[in-house]
């Protein structure tokens, strides 16, 4: 079932449109082509309306066999690919693999599996198969794409995959094609491959979408560390690809949460829409089926093919090893660009602690939350003056939002006090963009740290046997230190913390971010 082109063949076709940041110059290769080769490309790309008509089959294989050795997806659409330089690799080869440039060439190089093909339709994956027969295609870590295909889709169903003019023959069975999308669990993108009738369309397509159109599956939508490594991994397909992202859209494949609780958009899928639909409006199941074209189709690999969570059980040396992974970093680049967050320094030092309390967002308690916040808050403006606490006097989280606020106040720090989930998408991003220390119990919201500046600090309260964000802050670059004297597992309901040691930790820290600085 391999297909006649390798990878590199397949997913070097880009739009000729600078992608969204523009960061690098581009640099268009000249493509050598005869005279026969341009009539062939024009002869397998002449449209009318939105059926080919006059093609000769025994032409049409004439004009494969000539352009076999051409890039069938640069042949297909009749571009020149602009190239540019966006990933670059990581130093340690093992490392670039998995977090760079490498990774991106994986998908590029490797030779893919062509699952269904017709004069204009196409569907191949390259993938690390877990399994790969006549009857079954599962994998956790892949890229798919889909050239000239009809999607069919209502709320509760699967997506029906077809040729455009119901004429690709699909090597599998309908429910064969089986791809894990969930950072956890067994969560497959609900494809059905539908069987070819034989006849014509049953209708026509609502909508023709020509620019690159992203199948999207998400299953958590609160959580922003299980939402982080299923984009992570859509901004790799669309690298790896090399498509112009202000031209996708996505498609979701399931029913998105899009309102959290209290009614506000949810900041989860308001990031996938944000990032991945800058091409137009994302496209959602509705009740009555609908049908779709699209020129192009993406399946990218969800969070189960992410590093990000890669031996979260331990403080794990491969990610100190593989610190500053260039795909994290151009993610992060490509959030901050996309939500339009400026990155410009503050003129003061701002610290930044995260609180865990009930909301109208999340109405239950959390664990790993404070208690009695309103008697501990009273207690503290019973102190005449901070100084007075005792280095090793224990106080709950409350105390810690009061008392070390004031203390660092008073040194004409900023210091904010914030809950992630309470803010819109874009908010969250700036909060983490300029924030120069993070205070926080293990949470998921110290994901948002790939935004912060390069000498920015991490204090984390962890809980045992918890190391995702110890491996995180490797990962992307920075300090990152677990807060003595507190112990914490996943299931603690509430803690104390020392606010005395607390406080010497976060002077440390600013004085590490300094050192920082001053080195770069």
């Amino acid at each position: 079932m391999v297909g006649p082109c390798s990878l590199h063949t397949i997913f070097f076709a880009t739009c000729a449109a600078a992608t969204v940041w523009q960061m690098v110059a581009a640099e268009k290769p000249t493509l050598q082509h005869s005279h026969q080769e341009e009539k062939c490309q024009q002869y397998l790309t002449e449209d009318s309306g939105d059926l080919i008509t006059g093609r000769s089959h025994e032409t049409t294989l004439q004009c494969e066999e000539k352009l076999q050795e051409t890039s069938w997806l640069q042949r297909a659409l009749h571009i020149d690919r602009i190239q540019k330089k966006k990933i670059a690799r990581h130093p340690v080869a093992e490392c670039d693999a998995e977090v760079g440039a490498g990774r991106l060439e994986k998908y590029k190089n490797n030779s893919g599996d062509e699952f269904c093909r017709s004069a204009r339709s196409s569907f191949r994956c390259v993938a690390d198969w877990k399994e790969n027969n006549h009857e079954k295609a599962s994998a956790s870590d892949y890229l798919c794409y889909g050239k000239n295909m009809r999607l069919t889709f209502q709320s509760g169903s699967s997506i029906r995959l077809q040729g455009e003019h119901d004429d690709c023959q699909w090597t599998l069975p309908e429910k064969g094609l089986q791809l894990d999308f969930f950072l956890f669990d067994n969560f497959t993108v609900p494809l059905e491959l539908a069987r070819s009738s034989g006849h014509a369309r049953e209708e026509a397509c609502s909508e023709t979408i020509q620019g690159p159109l992203l199948l999207y599956s998400e299953q958590d939508y609160w959580n922003p560390y299980l939402a982080q490594a299923q984009a992570l991994m859509a901004y790799i397909s669309v690298e790896a690809l090399d498509f112009d992202i202000s031209s996708l859209r996505v498609l979701f494949t399931d029913t998105p949460v899009t309102e959290q609780k209290d009614g506000r958009i949810n900041p989860m899928y308001n990031l996938v829409t944000s990032l991945f639909s800058q091409g137009g409006a994302s496209v959602q199941s509705e009740p009555q089926p609908r049908s779709i074209c699209a020129k192009h189709v993406i399946v990218p690999p969800g969070g189960k093919a992410s590093f990000i969570r890669k031996n979260a059980g331990w403080d794990d040396p491969w990610a100190a090893k593989c610190t500053r992974a260039p795909l994290l970093l151009g993610y992060a680049n490509f959030l901050l660009e996309a939500l339009h967050v400026n990155k410009a320094e503050l003129p003061k030092e701002r610290v930044v602690l995260l609180v865990r309390r009930r909301s109208p967002v999340h109405p239950d308690p959390y664990t790993r939350e404070m208690t009695n916040p309103d008697e501990l808050e009273k207690k503290l403006h019973d102190l005449p003056e901070l100084s007075l606490l005792q280095e090793g006097s224990e106080l709950r989280v409350r105390a810690v939002e009061v008392a070390l606020a004031s203390k660092l106040r008073d040194t004409g720090r900023e210091v904010v006090e914030a809950s992630p989930e309470l803010l819109d998408v874009r908010e969250q991003a700036e909060l983490f963009a300029h924030a120069d220390v993070i205070i926080s119990a293990h949470s998921a919201a110290l994901s948002w740290m790939l935004v912060a500046p390069e000498c920015s600090q991490v204090l984390e309260f962890c809980a045992f046997g918890n190391y995702q964000f110890v491996n995180y802050a490797k990962l992307v670059g920075l300090h990152h230190s677990c807060v003595p004297d507190v112990e914490l597992e996943w299931g603690t309901e509430s803690f104390e913390a020392p606010v005395g040691r607390v406080f010497s930790e976060v002077v440390e820290a600013l004085a590490r971010r300094q050192q920082c600085k001053e080195q770069r």
